[in-house]
């Protein structure tokens, strides 16, 4: 009942019937960005989020589009894919032992990037070009993996 538990319900949430016809595109995204050079776990949430629109499979489950000369991208599927990637990180970081408090201290950083990049992504109206060039100052890097063994 662990962690295939929790994704399963979290998957079945308030019924979402539009589910079923997203999870593929979403399942796509996900093992792109997965497989590709664009995810480091050193970079920020920022820069990780902004590489998504470099992945053609990232793209089109983001919906982007050009409408008059601007590209735009998709505000529910963009908040989907970012709480996604940010679960998958917390699980890749679980290979490495760690505290309690490393864990809860890792979610609470984890919930803040997801915070930060829905509201960058709605300060630029959810244009894709404006997004990927956002900078990065005030945006700190993720701590890297810690490597001891805890007692």
């Amino acid at each position: 009942r662990g962690l295939d538990y929790t994704l399963s319900k979290f998957l079945q949430r308030d019924g979402d019937p539009a589910f079923s016809s997203r999870g593929i595109e979403l399942l796509s995204a996900l093992l792109q960005w997965w497989r590709s050079d664009e995810r480091d776990a050193a970079e920020s949430h920022l820069k990780q989020l902004q590489s998504l629109f470099k992945l053609a499979a990232c793209r089109n489950f983001l919906l982007t589009h050009d409408s008059a000369g601007v590209e735009w991208f998709n505000k529910e599927r963009f908040e989907e894919l970012c709480e996604w990637l940010t679960l998958l990180h917390l699980v890749d970081e679980c290979k490495v032992p760690v505290s309690a408090r490393v864990v809860t201290t890792r979610m609470g950083e984890a919930e803040r990037a997801i915070s930060l990049g829905t509201k960058l992504a709605q300060d630029v109206g959810y244009r894709s070009r404006l997004f990927v060039e956002l900078p990065e100052k005030g945006v700190t890097k993720r701590p890297p993996l810690v490597k001891k063994q805890v007692k």
